[in-house]
């Protein structure tokens, strides 16, 4: 509209000037001049609608225009002797759509800047909290490495617990350290093992079934969960066993029945556990340094498997070469199978073997075990005593497993297989035990009242 307006002016000034005086050759000189001033004009209005669209170059056409309106000014000031009022008519209408075309320009300016300061601040807000949001993560990644830093000094302070006997504080400090690292299977696995040993199955169950859940692949657990299910299946054993000596074997009630099965079933989890990790990593050992295959070896004896015991108890020595305990039981095996001879010469290789084992590690109960059984299997009572002794001394309250399985060795294994001038010495040392339980019974009591 504005352009068609300034044409219109334009166009009415070559009547203006058919009014002034007749010189023809000043008419035609005046009209070309003003002819290239409107050509001029438009130039310069057609630039201010592409400066519309680029905003950035607003300054410049301002600036472009202002001199042009100097221009205009300086050339009418020649003519206006000529034209007289008319001329002056013509620039001020001129005039007033130009600056109201440089008005607008300032305006978009205006706006096009408060647009760019409004973008601005909320992309400095964005940028804040971004910053907020980064801040945030760097204090929990501290915070979870400070954390799992703890885990693993609390770990080593209960596997250093766990070697001295205290079972209790073992746990107790198991499970501080996974308050500040749940997602750790290894403290979990360590715990659960250590539950196991103190015969807490269904805690232990709960700790390795969770290491396994964060890390199916984490073999030690499995095979930790195949040792769990194999104490639990000879702890309904030993309840079959008795009711069947309370009701006599010619009787099975439901009881019986039921338990037996879960035998079974236990025994069987417990195979599938042990196959499982030891077919992955056959040298896998546990945590107090025993291969794995001689816990499934016991499995296999308990179910009468005496082919198979065997040769997970020699792959055991292989694993563990100058561990009493695979040979302690490979010498078991031989009197089970008849051979009195073999086993006692065994048990000869037996008695070295766990007596270098306490010699390196005075709490290592299991060597003392080992070689009270050895000696007892010898002949050599006294020694046997000797041995016996350190063994109450270093049996834990809070793990009775290992005096309990020296006591089933003694009584269910070497006993009936050893000649009878030996067997009073086992007696012996059988009654000693059970004085030392009643002894550990009824300082518990006086503890309690």
């Amino acid at each position: 509209m504005t352009i068609i307006l300034l044409l219109i002016a334009l166009f009415a000034l070559p009547l203006a000037l058919a009014a002034q005086d007749d010189d023809a050759a000043t008419d035609d000189a005046v009209a070309i001049d003003l002819e290239a001033l409107a050509a001029r004009v438009e130039a310069a209005l057609s630039a201010v609608d592409d400066a519309l669209e680029e905003i950035d170059d607003t300054k410049e056409l301002t600036l472009e225009l202002v001199g042009l309106t100097v221009e205009m000014f300086g050339l009418f000031e020649g003519l206006s002797a000529v034209f007289g009022i008319a001329l002056p008519i013509i620039v001020a209408i001129a005039g007033f759509f130009g600056f109201r075309r440089l008005e607008r320009s300032r305006e978009e300016l205006v706006e096009a800047r408060e647009r760019f300061e409004t973008e601005m601040k909320d992309k400095g807000t964005a940028l804040e909290e971004l910053s907020a949001q980064m801040e945030g993560a760097l204090a929990l990644q501290r915070k979870s490495s400070t954390d799992a830093s703890i885990a693993l000094g609390l770990l080593a302070v209960g596997q250093s617990q766990y070697r001295g006997k205290d079972n209790d504080g073992a746990i107790r400090t198991f499970q501080q350290a996974i308050g500040y690292d749940t997602q750790n299977p290894i403290i979990l696995y360590n715990l659960g093992y250590v539950q196991t040993q103190s015969s807490k199955f269904d805690d232990a169950l709960e700790s390795l079934h969770e290491a396994t859940r964060l890390d199916e692949n984490f073999l030690p657990a499995k095979a930790a969960l195949g040792y769990v299910y194999r104490r639990i299946g000879d702890q309904k054993d030993t309840e079959v066993q008795r009711l069947i000596a309370e009701a006599g074997k010619d009787r099975m009630d439901d009881e019986v029945t039921r338990l037996i099965a879960e035998r079974v079933r236990d025994y069987n989890t417990s195979e599938r556990y042990f196959i499982e990790a030891l077919n992955e990593l056959p040298k896998l050992i546990d945590e107090d340094g025993e291969s794995w295959w001689g816990a499934l070896g016991g499995l296999y004896r308990r179910r009468s498997q005496l082919a198979d015991a065997i040769d997970a108890y020699e792959r055991a020595a292989e694993v563990t070469p100058k561990s009493s305990y695979p040979f302690s039981n490979l010498a078991m095996l031989q009197a089970e199978a008849g051979n009195i001879k073999e086993m006692l010469r065994r048990f000869e290789r037996v008695e070295q073997l766990a007596y270098n084992e306490v010699q390196n590690d005075a709490d290592n109960i299991w060597g003392y075990n080992d070689l009270v059984t050895a000696r007892l299997a010898l002949g050599k009572a006294e020694a046997a005593f000797e041995a016996l002794e350190e063994v109450l001394q270093i049996a834990s309250k809070d793990s009775p497993y290992a005096l309990n399985s020296l006591r089933e060795t003694l009584a269910d294994r070497l006993l009936q297989y050893l000649p009878e001038e030996r067997r009073p010495a086992i007696r012996q040392a059988l009654e000693r035990i059970a004085q030392f339980e009643a002894e550990r019974a009824g300082d518990s009591d006086d503890v309690a009242g």
